[in-house]
């Protein structure tokens, strides 16, 4: 479940590019799966990229996105 997502806090989101990746799931787009590790509290944080990912799928309601686990 994506709540189950957290990330460092880093630089800026860049709004511009989070509303550019809703509108292209509002209209059916997928996005590239975002990589994910476990933390040890049973929750998941990226590796990498993919805050702007996460982020417009909780703008889209949506409560999944595509990850893979790293080890």
């Amino acid at each position: 479940p994506i709540d189950a997502i957290r990330f460092k806090c880093g630089k800026r989101l860049d709004t511009k590019k989070v509303q550019k990746i809703v509108r292209h799931l509002e209209s059916g787009g997928a996005t590239i799966p975002i990589v994910v590790k476990q933390n040890k509290d049973g929750g998941f944080h990226i590796v990498g990229d993919g805050r702007h990912r996460v982020e417009a799928h909780r703008k889209a309601n949506r409560t999944r996105i595509l990850c893979r686990i790293a080890a």
